[in-house]
C-alpha cells in the first residue's frame, strides 16, 4: 500500500503536467504575428521612474499595515483615530504614480492621434510642435510598453527623428518580437535607408539599370504611405533628381524646406539641384 506522502506527490506531479501542457496548447494556438500579452504588473509599471515605483511599493504596505493595525486595535477595543493619517499618506503615495501612469497612457492617445493629424497635414507647425513636445514629454520616461514605445517611434519618424524611432522600436521588439506594429515601423525606417543607398548608387552610375529599377521601385512604394518627415522628403527629392524626374524632385524638396527651412539635407540638396540646372561654366545674372 502507497503512503499518503506518495499519493500527493504523483497527484502534484499530475496536477503540473496537465498545467505545462494547457500552457503549450495555449501558445500554439496563439495566432501568428501577435505578440505574447505583457504581465499586467509589467504594463502598469511602464514609464514610472524607479522612486515612483518605490512609492507605490511602500505606499501599498503601509495601506495593508495600516488596515491590519485598524481591525486588531478594533477588536482589543482600542481607538483606531491616529491611524487615518496613516491611511492619508498611504493613498497619496499610491496616488501620486497612479496619476502619473495615467498622465502617461493619456500622452500615448494624444500622441498618437496628434501624429496622424501630422501625416494628414505634414506642413501645419501646430500640429508637429504638439507632436514634438509630447515625443519629449514621453522620451524621458523609462518605457518598457511595446505599444507605446512603437506610438512614440512612428511619431518620431514622422518628425525625421529616424535614429531615436529605431532604438524604440528595437525596444518594442525586445519585449514583443512579433509585434505587427513594430515589425512594420521596421520597413518604414528600411525606406529612407533604401532610397539613400540606391539614390548613392544612382548617382555615382547613372547607367547603373538594375539600381535606377530599385529606386524607382522604393520610390513607387513611398507613394503609397502619408510622409509627414521633412528627412524622407529630401531623401525622394534626392531620389527622384537621380532619376531625371526634375519637377518630383523639386516639389519634395519644397515640401521639406516648408518643413523646416533650416534642415541641412534640404539645403545642401537644393544648392546641388540649382548648380545642376545653371551649369558648371554658366554664370548667374
Amino acid at each position: 500500500m502507497r503512503s499518503p506522502l506518495s499519493l500527493r506527490s504523483v497527484a502534484s506531479f499530475s496536477e503540473r503536467t496537465r498545467i505545462v501542457i494547457k500552457s503549450t496548447r495555449a501558445a500554439q494556438l496563439e495566432p501568428a504575428g501577435q505578440e505574447p500579452a505583457q504581465p499586467r504588473t509589467m504594463a502598469f509599471l511602464n514609464g514610472l521612474r524607479q522612486f515612483e515605483i518605490v512609492m507605490l511599493g511602500a505606499g501599498t504596505l503601509l495601506f495593508a499595515t495600516s488596515l491590519i493595525l485598524m481591525v486588531v486595535l478594533a477588536a482589543m477595543g482600542k481607538p483606531i483615530g491616529k491611524l487615518f493619517l496613516f491611511f492619508a499618506l498611504s493613498i497619496v503615495m499610491i496616488g501620486f504614480p497612479a496619476y502619473t501612469k495615467i498622465e502617461i497612457s493619456r500622452d500615448g492617445v494624444k500622441l498618437e492621434k496628434g501624429t496622424d493629424q501630422l501625416l494628414d497635414n505634414p506642413t501645419d507647425r501646430t500640429s508637429r510642435d504638439n507632436v514634438s513636445n509630447l515625443v519629449a514629454r514621453l522620451s524621458a520616461r523609462p518605457l518598457t510598453d511595446p505599444k507605446t514605445l512603437t506610438r512614440v517611434a512612428k511619431a518620431q519618424i514622422a518628425l525625421g527623428q529616424n535614429a531615436d524611432a529605431e532604438q524604440n522600436v528595437k525596444k518594442a521588439l525586445q519585449a514583443a518580437p512579433q509585434n505587427t506594429e513594430a515589425l512594420r515601423l521596421v520597413k518604414r525606417l528600411e525606406l529612407d535607408r533604401n532610397l539613400e543607398q540606391l539614390s548613392a548608387r544612382v548617382e555615382q552610375n547613372p547607367s547603373d539599370q538594375a539600381a535606377k529599377s530599385q529606386l524607382g521601385q522604393v520610390v513607387s512604394d513611398a507613394s503609397k504611405i502619408p510622409i509627414a518627415s521633412p528627412v524622407t522628403s529630401v531623401n525622394l527629392a534626392r531620389a527622384h533628381a537621380a532619376l531625371d524626374n526634375q519637377a518630383q524632385a523639386k516639389e519634395n524638396l519644397d515640401k521639406a524646406l516648408r518643413i523646416n527651412p533650416n534642415l541641412t539635407e534640404a539645403v545642401e540638396l537644393r544648392n546641388r539641384l540649382n548648380q545642376r540646372v545653371v551649369g558648371p561654366g554658366a554664370s548667374r545674372p
